[in-house]
């Protein structure tokens, strides 16, 4: 009988705390977004090319409370130091991101893949390299 009475006790007492839980959970927001970004490369003097701006674009979408997918497009161009020529950087990637707790701290763990094209008519940069 104590037994009954005990685990009708904890009963009452975990539903305590999941129902109002439940209740106020909010559902994942699924809808795709759009992400662009700006990158200050910093290059080795040795390459003869400037510090310059590189761009980037995503399109992304949650697939799960933890999960977000994002495809993205980087853009680089750099002139040369001294003279004619630049090199131009060009990729396309997907990401995976994982977040731990996306509720009360949204950091994230990101895995990912590119495939790029690197152009250059400087002396010493090449896409062989």
């Amino acid at each position: 009988m104590l037994l009954k009475t005990v685990n009708k006790a904890l009963a009452i007492l975990a539903l305590t705390f999941v129902l109002p839980n439940l209740a106020t959970a909010e559902a994942l927001d699924d809808r795709f977004y759009v992400m662009g970004g700006f990158a200050y490369n910093f290059l080795d003097d040795d390459l003869n090319l400037e510090d310059d701006l590189g761009y980037h674009f995503a399109v992304g979408k949650p697939i799960s409370r933890h999960f977000n997918l994002e495809l993205e497009a980087t853009y680089w161009r750099t002139p040369v130091d001294q003279g004619p020529g630049d090199a131009r950087l060009q990729g396309i990637g997907l990401d995976l991101m994982y977040f731990p707790n996306r509720d009360r701290l949204p950091f994230y763990g990101l895995l990912g893949v590119m495939a790029g094209n690197l152009e250059s008519n400087v002396s010493g940069v090449t896409s062989d390299e």
